[in-house]
């Protein structure tokens, strides 16, 4: 480690991140998950279809949706990998795509992914299935076998 970290890579990338040359957002995954087999069960991996980014316009694609630097292209390209060799549930190549037309709220901009509902569909089963094997619920929810104290109240005063 060099004795002085430079101030542009400190500000930019933390001490931690300088030292490592891993990003937080790796950091996170390697610390909280992939070293963890705790949470085997608890943590999902969705990777987006590249082809989704190829009518999104540069500008766009290039500081929301892409990493354009060669090095962190390679870093996370490992990262994914190694993610995939981790035995983590991964959904590959969610698809989607790009509607010029569209409002962006977060840039002010015009020109968003979209198509994205069979891949939050994806998700809501996959957390259903989590949350069901979790709490060892039942495939269907128990039938109520007594009346619900609201509804036997309202009944009563409605017959009065």
């Amino acid at each position: 480690m060099p004795k002085k970290c430079p101030s542009d890579a400190l500000h930019k990338y933390g001490l931690t991140q300088y030292t490592t040359g891993k990003s937080i957002t790796e950091l996170e995954i390697i610390y909280a998950v992939l070293n963890n087999p705790s949470m085997k069960s608890h943590s999902f991996f969705y990777f987006r279809d590249p082809q989704a980014l190829k009518d999104v316009p540069a500008e766009i694609r290039n500081t929301i949706y892409a990493e354009t630097e060669p090095e962190n292209i390679k870093k996370l390209d490992e990262l994914k990998e190694n993610i995939r060799k981790s035995g983590y549930p991964v959904l590959e190549s969610y698809p989607a795509v790009c509607d010029p037309k569209a409002y962006d709220r977060p840039t002010k901009s015009y020109g968003r992914l979209i198509g994205l509902e069979a891949f939050g569909n994806s998700i809501e089963q996959q957390l259903r299935e989590a949350i069901k094997a979790e709490h060892s619920l039942p495939e269907a929810p128990p039938l109520e076998l007594e009346e619900d104290p609201l509804i036997a109240e309202k009944n009563s005063m409605t017959s009065l």
